[in-house]
């Protein structure tokens, strides 16, 4: 007579289960549709994309089809207890669900995720990485039905967790160039906020946009470094010095500028504000057809002078002295603990800054991204 089974052994056979393809597609939906861990509006976006998406591409009727198998296949990671109390399974399924819906819902996604295998997601970024994508697919089905709340609380998520957010989503600045003079210092503009599918990233824009919602931010526009009264003397090779530079006083819940490929942000509070420039290496039209034009200036060289020409400390023209401006650029920073961002940024690879009101101080992140992957996102004042 064979040996009975350990007792463990027998009660870990005993509940072991084997999930088919269906019950496994429909344990991924119910958990979608029930999960706390967003909003009740985000949670029913994502779960009505994730809904058409099955619908649509594999319904219960296609069960035992090549496609319909490997579909759900892709969702399995093997052996688990029946009543797994292991949570962390059913966000990594949904992970895979909920890109498989975006990128059905918007053609335009195709290859912006790439492949994606649920066992290589960690258990330590499968959290937020769950919270990401119900966000981001309640963003897209929004997108059909006018509405705003999932990228409502997306710039949400940004205002209280700046840093949080910043390290698993891609966030860009698609600035303007506009500076209103009958606002005195400040520079506030109503900007929109969305999700852009096509970029698997968050964007900032100057422009009304579908599906986006509204805030109001401060502008800091681009400036070309050869427009600063003073940085430049012709015939002196030296160039003139930063000390005029016209900067933004913040006063929103938010401060955005362009995006950076070899720029340079300047910082500084000054009597109970924060002011802040941007400064580009870029020389003006005027500036490069005069008869003695400056020179062309990398970031590291623009970010340098804007720190120390010819024995002059950068400074702000509208909030003059009381401490040093502090610089953040391309391989140099200056009176901040950052040591600048990559040099060799172009259209494609880029670093983006945003700021956060905190009463009437600010704290101003930046976030680099290459080759569509997200690189040190840090705060830098």
């Amino acid at each position: 007579m064979a040996a009975p089974l350990v007792p463990a052994l027998d009660r870990q056979l005993s509940e072991a289960t084997v999930k088919d393809s269906t019950v496994r597609i429909n344990d991924v939906l119910a958990f979608i549709q029930t999960t706390n861990l967003v909003t009740a509006a985000e949670r029913l976006s994502a779960h009505q994309l994730a809904a058409n998406f099955i619908a649509a591409s594999y319904p219960p009727g296609n069960a035992g089809q090549t496609p319909y198998e490997n579909f759900s296949t892709a969702m399995s990671l093997g052996y688990h207890m029946k009543g797994d109390p292991n949570a962390l399974r059913n966000k990594k399924r949904a992970c895979y669900m909920l890109v498989k819906a975006i990128e059905w819902a918007d053609l335009t996604t195709h290859g912006t995720f790439g492949p994606m295998n649920i066992a290589h997601i960690s258990d330590g970024a499968a959290p937020a990485m769950f919270v990401d994508f119900m966000r981001k697919a309640a963003c897209v089905r929004e997108l059909a039905t006018g509405a705003t709340a999932s990228a409502q609380q997306a710039m949400t998520a940004v205002y209280n967790q700046p840093l949080e957010f910043l390290r698993t989503n891609k966030v860009i600045v698609m600035g303007s160039t506009l500076r209103d003079a009958t606002q005195g210092d400040q520079n506030a503009y109503m900007f929109t906020f969305r999700y852009q599918a096509s970029h698997d990233r968050y964007v900032f824009d100057c422009s009304p946009v579908a599906g986006a919602h509204p805030v109001l931010v401060d502008s800091v526009l681009a400036l070309y470094w050869t427009t600063i009264p003073g940085s430049w003397v012709a015939g002196n090779a030296a160039g003139g010095d930063f000390s005029q530079i016209p900067a933004i006083e913040l006063a929103s819940q938010f401060m955005v500028t362009t995006q950076f490929t070899g720029c340079a942000f300047c910082m500084k509070r000054h009597n109970g504000h924060v002011y802040c420039a941007h400064v580009a290496p870029t020389r003006d039209a005027a500036a490069a057809a005069a008869v003695q034009p400056p020179p062309v200036l990398t970031g590291t060289q623009v970010a340098q002078r804007v720190a120390l020409s010819n024995g002059v400390p950068g400074d702000f023209s509208n909030a003059a002295g009381a401490g040093p401006v502090s610089v953040f650029g391309a391989g140099f920073s200056h009176n901040i603990t950052p040591p600048g961002y990559p040099n060799g940024l172009n259209a494609g690879n880029y670093m983006t800054v945003v700021g956060v009101q905190r009463g009437t101080n600010y704290e101003i992140y930046s976030q680099v991204t290459q080759n569509g992957t997200i690189q040190s996102p840090q705060r830098i004042f």
